[in-house]
């Protein structure tokens, strides 16, 4: 959960520009999430942010699955030899 008082809070904006990527990308990533991984995002007044330490669980996570995806084709592969 965002701490608003200890964690890094980013508007989506600001996590667009120190990422490198378009606002519309953090606002999906948000919203609608990746293969089910969501990024956490807390409403303050009419905006929603997130935090560093919520795109840094965000990613962990997406590499986490990027491996399991990966290990999965990988025995899918040696299943057909």
């Amino acid at each position: 959960m965002i701490d608003l008082e200890t964690d890094n809070v980013l508007t989506f904006q600001e996590a667009a520009d120190k990422y490198s990527r378009h606002l519309g990308t953090i606002r999906n990533w948000a919203t609608v999430g990746v293969q089910g991984v969501v990024l956490e995002s807390k409403r303050v007044g009419h905006r929603l942010v997130t935090s560093t330490e919520a795109c840094e669980v965000f990613f962990a996570a997406l590499g986490d699955l990027a491996v399991k995806n990966n290990s999965l084709n990988t025995e899918d592969d040696n299943c057909s030899d």
